[in-house]
């Protein structure tokens, strides 16, 4: 299994409303995920239950697929006040280095590991990190583990990924761990990838169950390694954070409104039980409709080397990088 961390950002630009203001104020939400994805399915839920409670002094428009930028687009727009909530992943360790966290296979063990995790280090570290950058996160939500498919081969074992063209998220960390897996890792816009994938400019990629199946990658793709390497889908919850910017609706800050209506927890307990939903609907298709079209499964638990060989590696490198990155891969390991 794997789980998903998807964040939220969000600029801290004051979205005040005056007194008597006749229009209703737009909030744009944008996400790079498809329709039917786990992204869509939790932004579209988020902006439901909102704007029911905003009762029209503002809407929230939700914007999927990339329709108002990628993820760096989306986190710049967000500074400059064009968006107003994104839905960003794995590029948030480009963001602050202590996210790579997510990105150390094999780190997270399961859900209730995740649930410590965002208790015990999320909140108390990672969260007030991303603030001095201008962003504000205010939940974290559900996307899954990641598992690798291909055109070339099953990934059975490291030695498979060899030589991969592999498309990657936009997260250093992950790059790395791929270079040190022998794969040929190339970080690509997630709009960009079934293209990719078909071309054959990329032999495979990874991302959760419920974004490979939405995307469609299974009509371009012949192999699924369900490998699990880092928090995608299935059963975990990989920060999916949702960063906003810090505003004034009606009373209080949205973010103490959105708290009292408990809109971010509704949404996150949407998402893990649409998330296990997507889970098995994936595990299903891939086990009847897609192999009509050559797709293929295989079982791989784990592929070596561990978070501690890629931290190691990455140390010789940059020890002051690892110096804080080793300290929140450190607590959550003794979760």
């Amino acid at each position: 299994m794997r789980l998903l961390r998807a964040i939220v950002a969000a600029a801290f630009v004051l979205l005040l409303i005056p007194a008597g203001q006749a229009d209703t104020i737009e909030l744009k939400f944008g996400h790079v995920g498809a329709p039917g994805s786990l992204f869509a399915i939790s932004a579209e839920e988020f902006a439901k239950r909102a704007n029911a409670a905003l009762a029209g002094k503002a809407k929230i428009t939700v914007f999927g697929a990339s329709q108002l930028g990628k993820d760096k687009e989306l986190l710049q727009k967000l500074k400059l006040g064009t968006v107003d909530f994104a839905l960003p992943s794995t590029v948030m360790s480009t963001v602050v280095d202590e996210f790579g966290l997510f990105e150390m296979p094999y780190l997270v063990k399961d859900r209730n590991h995740m649930a410590r995790i965002e208790k015990e280090i999320f909140w108390n570290k990672l969260a007030p990190a991303v603030e001095p950058k201008g962003y504000k996160i205010i939940a974290v939500w559900e996307n899954g583990f990641r598992h690798i498919t291909n055109n070339k081969r099953a990934v059975n074992v490291p030695a498979d990924l060899q030589g991969l063209k592999l498309r990657t998220p936009k997260g250093k960390w992950r790059v790395k761990m791929f270079k040190t897996y022998g794969a040929n890792p190339t970080p690509m816009s997630f709009s960009e990838v079934f293209a990719a994938l078909q071309t054959g400019t990329m032999d495979g990629q990874e991302n959760p169950y419920a974004q490979i199946y939405s995307a469609k990658f299974q009509e371009v793709q012949k192999y699924l390694s369900i490998t699990g390497h880092v928090p995608g889908t299935s059963g975990q919850r990989h920060p999916s954070l949702r960063l906003r910017t810090g505003g004034a609706i009606g009373s209080g800050s949205f973010e103490q409104d959105q708290g009292r209506w408990g809109t971010s927890e509704q949404c996150r307990q949407t998402g893990v039980h649409q998330g296990q939903r997507l889970h098995l609907q994936g595990i299903q298709h891939l086990g009847t409709g897609w192999r009509r079209s050559g797709f293929q499964g295989t079982s791989t638990r784990r592929l070596a080397p561990s978070h501690n060989s890629a931290l190691s590696l990455r140390c010789k490198r940059a020890p002051i990088f690892c110096l804080r990155i080793s300290d929140v891969v450190a607590t959550a390991q003794r979760l």
